[in-house]
């Protein structure tokens, strides 16, 4: 209801109306021409055309002329119903198209608009006359004496020009520079401020937009009043930073009649980059209520996002700096406390495991025992196998040590091909256990370790904390 008496229906009506009054204005004035005026003429003349052919035919007595004449005419004109001759006696001499059950008149009757009567003459005695009968003229008039094809003449203007007024009133108002009825003062109030202002109708149209926002997003001026606002390439954002298509801030706006407030959107201007706003968009209601447009702000983020990009991606670098500087410092943690050819504890980071343990056994009065493991005659593997079979030896006893040992026993390189190995809170037997056991193992897999089918011995001595000593040198 609202859209038909909006302010171009009204001025299509009253458009529509003026025509319509002009129209009837002409009639009254006799400015329209009369179409029954001429039919009447027009039959006129037909008629007095075929009563002189007909007279001439009728002179030589030619029926078969007079019949051609009067078929031909009934043919060719559609107005024309029937026609009849009639002699001065009252007999007809030829008629067409059942001319008799048509011709309601007698002599008595003049000629009306549909029965047409022209009499013949020889000499000047009366020979007879030709009678023609023609279709119904238009509609009689109605009561206001302006006939019906006037009145569907007027109805169709009336509606055509509502629908041709109301197409064209819309498009030129569309194209117009709704700009230019807000005062200077105003435009000049709106280009102080800093941040992009647009104010927009409630169609989303762009009714007025400041200096700001026109420098920022690079338009012409003049080609964004009258545009749709949502019409220019938006990309509208999540919190995330992905891409979403949601109602627009100003149709939330407009549609609900409140705020939208600090929406993330990209514009793609001109030059193909995306510039970035956060956007806040009022709704303009009038007093019955009605929602008339919104106020949308548009703040430029893009610096900002771009620093807060360059930020998060030094803070990447730098995470990743410390994550680097934690793996190499453990890294020179591992080298400083552990032996780099066989991994086991180095001589230094061992007794100070040992320091701590043997205060703990003491305190506690825990067994702890010490096996001292070295690798017979291991200068002749050097010399006969040379320094690299000599070095996977030691690393094949100290992956031995180390399958022997619990989580809680330390191995240690002690020397070169000395290994030292503490058992933490274990009986005499498990210890005497492990020490076989570690002969046995080395003994079996030092074959692989020379690769020329003989192997390798260790001799282990065995030491207990209950055997006097105060400190681990003396167990040791």
């Amino acid at each position: 209801m609202a859209k038909l008496l909006s302010p171009v229906f009204r001025l299509s009506l009253g458009i529509a109306s003026l025509i319509v009054s002009l129209l009837l204005t002409a009639q009254f004035f006799g400015l329209v021409p009369d179409t029954t005026n001429e039919k009447l003429k027009a039959r006129a003349r037909l008629s007095e055309g075929l009563t002189i052919q007909l007279s001439a035919a009728a002179a030589k007595n030619d029926i078969e002329a007079i019949r051609l004449i009067s078929a031909t005419v009934v043919e060719r004109d559609s107005n024309v119903v029937s026609i009849g001759l009639r002699k001065a006696d009252g007999g007809i001499v030829h008629q067409t198209g059942l001319h008799a059950e048509h011709w309601k008149s007698n002599d008595a009757i003049a000629s009306s608009p549909r029965l047409v009567h022209v009499p013949l003459f020889n000499g000047k005695e009366p020979w007879g006359r030709v009678e023609m009968t023609f279709t119904d003229l238009d509609p009689a008039l109605t009561w206001t004496g302006i006939s019906q094809s006037m009145w569907l003449l007027v109805a169709y203007m009336f509606f055509a020009g509502i629908s041709g007024t109301y197409f064209l009133l819309r498009r030129a108002l569309r194209s117009l520079n709704p700009g230019k009825v807000v005062p200077g003062r105003v435009q000049s109030a709106f280009d102080t401020l800093a941040e992009g202002v647009v104010i927009v109708d409630e169609k989303a149209r762009i009714l007025l937009a400041n200096k700001a926002l026109v420098e920022n997003i690079n338009f012409e001026k003049e080609s964004l009043i009258g545009k749709k606002i949502g019409d220019l390439p938006w990309r509208r954002w999540d919190r995330e930073g992905d891409e979403k298509t949601p109602s627009l801030p100003w149709q939330t706006a407009i549609q609900q009649k409140a705020s939208s407030v600090q929406v993330p959107m990209g514009l793609r201007l001109s030059n193909n980059e995306i510039q970035s706003y956060n956007i806040n968009a009022s709704c303009i209601i009038d007093g019955d209520g009605k929602a008339n447009g919104a106020i949308v702000t548009l703040s430029d983020v893009t610096l900002l996002e771009k620093q807060n990009a360059s930020l998060a991606h030094a803070v990447g670098k730098l995470k990743a700096s410390e994550e680097e500087i934690t793996k190499q410092n453990l890294e020179l943690r591992f080298l400083a406390n552990h032996d780099p050819l066989t991994g086991s504890l180095n001589r230094r980071s061992f007794f100070e495991q040992f320091d701590e343990k043997f205060k703990t056994a003491r305190t506690e009065n825990r067994n702890l025992t010490c096996l001292m493991v070295d690798i017979d005659h291991f200068k002749a593997v050097n010399d006969n196998y040379g320094h690299a079979v000599g070095d996977d030896v030691i690393v094949g006893c100290a992956n031995v040590l180390s399958s022997a040992c619990r989580s809680e026993d330390i191995v240690g390189r002690y020397g070169g091909e000395e290994f030292c190995v503490l058992l933490d809170n274990l009986p005499d037997e498990a210890c005497l256990e492990i020490a076989e056991r570690i002969r046995q193992d080395v003994l079996v897999k030092s074959t692989a370790w020379l690769k020329q089918g003989k192997n390798v011995s260790v001799s282990i001595g065995l030491s207990k904390i209950d055997g006097g000593a105060t400190s681990p040198n003396e167990l040791v």
